[in-house]
């Protein structure tokens, strides 16, 4: 979780205020050493730091504590799937289908959605009315949501890159360039390039 207000920073930008390179931090364990800052983000690649503990470490000061929750925090997607008590895979697959809300913002390679968005989204099979009674059918089918629709315009257009790439016999395009293309995160890209694989593979 990133405080509202807060500034993350990441392995690169920590090491630099202790004013070595990452490389150096990582030979000395700094970013795992007693008393560092706990990351805001889970896992164990690309993590992420609040600026001013790690500002207060360098200097050696009082690592200021974390604020109370806040409705303008950004949480991880593991953390909105935490909340919800499911998988973070099922929040994606919810969030990409418009069951659940998708991104306020992106952060060093990091999806986060505020928690006043995750809290106020109309989730299915909450509330009063809410989701179908268990059994029930959809009398017609469901109208793609405008992000249904947009997420399968990207995978088309990934799809399309990789058949290009595959007949002019060159390297398939890397995450970053799709992201770019695509105007998504790298991780976003990375699931992309994942699927439109598996589709072109499923067709031979």
């Amino acid at each position: 979780m990133i405080p509202e207000g807060h500034t993350p920073v990441d392995a690169a930008e920590a090491a630099r205020l202790h004013g070595i390179s990452l490389a150096t931090a990582n030979r000395r364990g700094l970013l795992t050493a007693p008393g560092f800052p706990a990351p805001l983000t889970p896992g164990r690649n690309n993590r992420l730091w609040d600026r001013a503990q790690v500002i207060a470490h360098a200097t050696g000061q009082p690592i200021p504590a974390q604020p109370p929750e806040q409705p303008g925090d950004l949480l991880t997607r593991e953390e909105c799937a935490a909340r919800w008590g499911i998988t973070a895979a099922s929040f994606t697959s919810a969030s990409h289908r418009g069951y659940a809300p998708g991104p306020d913002a992106e952060e060093h390679g990091h999806e986060l959605w505020r928690r006043a968005t995750l809290d106020a989204f109309p989730r299915p099979g909450r509330g009063a009315g809410a989701g179908r009674p268990k059994g029930a059918t959809d009398a017609r089918p469901r109208k793609p949501s405008a992000r249904d629709t947009q997420h399968r315009e990207r995978l088309a257009m990934v799809r399309q890159m990789l058949t290009d790439a595959g007949e002019q016999g060159q390297q398939e395009p890397a995450a970053p360039a799709v992201a770019v293309q695509a105007g998504v995160s790298t991780r976003t890209a990375e699931r992309l390039l994942a699927k439109a694989r598996q589709a072109l593979t499923a067709k031979r």
